[in-house]
């Protein structure tokens, strides 16, 4: 199979069983509505999954943007509340602003953090199949007319889980949670 990227041959094939979301507006509140796509198998270069893990660890662009997001909203917030003191809504404004930015920053470097901890813990070789995947999530697409589409990988970790673990890793519907465990376990023989 090759790589769905560049089309080179995949050295990381990966099982997926696509979830397909649709969230209907009601009255008295907003409801899912769930249902599982196929199974597909996709695969990933080993060079795209370097490149990938590189820019993870290293280049940290997505980080880097966000934080001048936040800045700038911090900033502003910090302008607004300076200049506009004494009008109440323009204030409040301003010192939400400062709030946001400042959450924005924290949660940013948090998840960063988080992330490089996350593949410092593992082998050479586990990180660039653990790149390799969440390179392909990325990828795959995200909609699928007005549905959301998720994906649950077919691997060991996922094969040792039960209906409620699937339910709330994945954000599943307990009915949805129970098909896809049954679709899953005969994947194991």
């Amino acid at each position: 199979m090759n790589c769905l990227k560049c089309d080179k041959p995949g050295c990381y094939d990966f099982k997926v069983l696509e979830v397909r979301t649709l969230h209907v507006r009601d009255l008295p509140g907003e409801k899912r509505i769930q249902g599982l796509g196929d199974f597909k198998t996709y695969s990933i270069c080993a060079d795209c999954a370097k490149q990938y893990l590189t820019y993870l660890q290293e280049d940290h662009q997505k980080e880097r943007h966000q934080y001048i997001i936040f800045g700038v909203i911090f900033l502003l917030g910090l302008l607004l509340s300076y200049f506009f003191w004494d009008l109440g809504a323009i204030r409040l404004l301003g010192l939400a602003a400062l709030v946001c930015g400042t959450f924005g920053v924290f949660s940013t470097y948090q998840k960063a953090k988080i992330q490089k901890s996350s593949y410092g813990a593992l082998a050479s070789s586990q990180q660039l199949e653990k790149a390799a995947y969440e390179y392909l999530l990325t990828l795959l697409p995200k909609k699928f007319n007005l549905d959301d589409l998720t994906y649950i990988p077919i691997n060991e970790e996922t094969l040792q889980l039960k209906n409620g673990d699937l339910m709330i890793l994945y954000k599943l519907l307990p009915a949805i949670a129970v098909e896809a465990f049954e679709r899953i376990h005969p994947e194991r023989s």
